[in-house]
């Protein structure tokens, strides 16, 4: 229906279901049970009627559907930032993100701590080649899609610098300048990794067929903002705006614009969205 969603990717089928705060009845909202109503036309109750209604469906075509790995999980509104949602092994939420992304570099790193630490002398060249394959590309995996604060990102390029440091064997009380850091190491911050990746994913998409959902979804998007045709959102939380990925581009551009003013590169057509 208009609004109810579907999207997939391989063997992996998401359904997003939207609901009025009246639709709920008594039952769910006052006595909090969430099992199935007949007649009720909340989101929980649409969700678990297709969940009983598609191992029928898919029988007919001779496939299965593991209900084992079904899960439900419902979003409400201003807390959609805590709320645990995986999808294509990235987090929902931001925060929850950021931590399980530096709790698997971290265990990714302990476990080649004989590597680092082994008696014969290594190459700090072979250490990087060793760390970029197994530490640094976890920091960065499927990052470019993933909406993160100056604080969040803070946090994962302190772990970084961390893991430098430990590289180059350097332990408290001893200490070196974030710049000779990454110079020794001749390495950047994962934040600019994040940076590049994003304009990456944004290139990519564009440059994907027409008719492709992504390429759908992000022309709409800036075609909206441009023609101020975008229905305004209620607010539905206190304090700063969310950070989406629209508006990390956006910061992206201004930061760009500031450092080459005197450049021919075209950011007044980025910022208006003439080139879409």
């Amino acid at each position: 229906t208009g609004r109810d969603l579907i999207y997939a990717y391989a063997d992996d089928v998401n359904f997003a279901f939207s609901e009025q705060g009246t639709e709920r009845t008594y039952q769910h909202t006052e006595q909090n049970v969430y099992t199935p109503i007949e007649g009720c036309q909340c989101a929980a109750c649409r969700a678990h009627t297709l969940e009983n209604t598609l191992p029928q469906h898919f029988a007919e075509y001779h496939m299965t559907m593991n209900a084992s790995k079904t899960t439900h999980v419902e979003l409400e509104p201003g807390n959609t930032t805590k709320t645990s949602l995986l999808t294509l092994g990235n987090q929902v939420s931001g925060e929850l993100e950021c931590q399980l992304r530096i709790q698997s570099a971290n265990a990714a790193f302990n476990a080649m701590h004989r590597v680092w630490l082994k008696k014969h002398k290594t190459s700090m060249t072979i250490k990087m080649r060793l760390y970029n394959s197994c530490v640094r590309s976890r920091l960065l995996y499927n990052a470019g899609v993933s909406a993160y604060t100056r604080i969040q990102l803070d946090r994962i390029d302190a772990a970084h610098r961390r893991h430098l440091r430990r590289l180059l064997g350097i332990y408290y009380p001893e200490r070196i300048s974030n710049q000779k850091l990454y110079q020794q190491t001749e390495s950047k911050p994962i934040s600019v990794g994040i940076t590049e990746l994003r304009w990456t994913m944004l290139g990519h998409t564009l440059r994907l067929p027409e008719e492709t959902p992504g390429n759908k979804a992000i022309k709409q998007y800036y075609r909206r903002k441009v023609e101020q045709t975008d229905i305004p959102r209620k607010s539905t939380r206190r304090g700063r705006v969310l950070t989406t990925i629209p508006r990390l581009l956006q910061l992206d551009i201004q930061k760009l614009g500031r450092r080459i003013r005197n450049d021919n590169f075209a950011i007044s057509e980025l910022k208006t969205g003439r080139d879409l």
